[in-house]
């Protein structure tokens, strides 16, 4: 996890980073309640361990262009970071896939804003 700590942090335009260390026992849908509530901002990224955007700029690109109907965008391809508005799931779906990334998008869909694919921005995943 270091690793990925480490490479966000040479991100242009990044925001500070955060890691947090959770129990494995339904891990995902813990660390997605959690970077929600501790989020001091409208928006927030949410990346999995090990991917870091492709290109900085493409990230200020997408956090210039949110739209008030846009609750999650996620880079190409889906899943592996996510820029997801603050507070718009208010009851978490339970988490039956391994990434829980259906749940997710299933529960901001249903609090009724846009989950939106960014075609042309990738994410890189680094090798440990």
């Amino acid at each position: 996890m270091e690793h990925t700590l480490n490479a966000w942090e040479q991100v242009e335009y990044a925001f500070p980073v955060n890691v947090i260390q959770l129990p494995e026992d339904r891990f995902e849908i813990k660390r997605r309640v959690l970077a929600d509530e501790k989020a001091e901002d409208s928006h927030y990224i949410l990346a999995d361990v090990g991917c870091v955007p492709e290109d900085g700029r493409a990230l200020l690109g997408i956090m210039g262009g949110i739209k008030p109907t846009d609750g999650m965008l996620e880079f190409s391809p889906a899943g592996a970071i996510r820029v997801c508005r603050k507070g718009v799931v208010h009851k978490w779906p339970a988490q039956e896939t391994k990434d829980y990334n259906k749940e997710h998008a299933l529960a901001v869909k249903q609090a009724g804003y846009g989950v939106i694919l960014c075609p042309t921005t990738y994410r890189r995943i680094l090798e440990c």
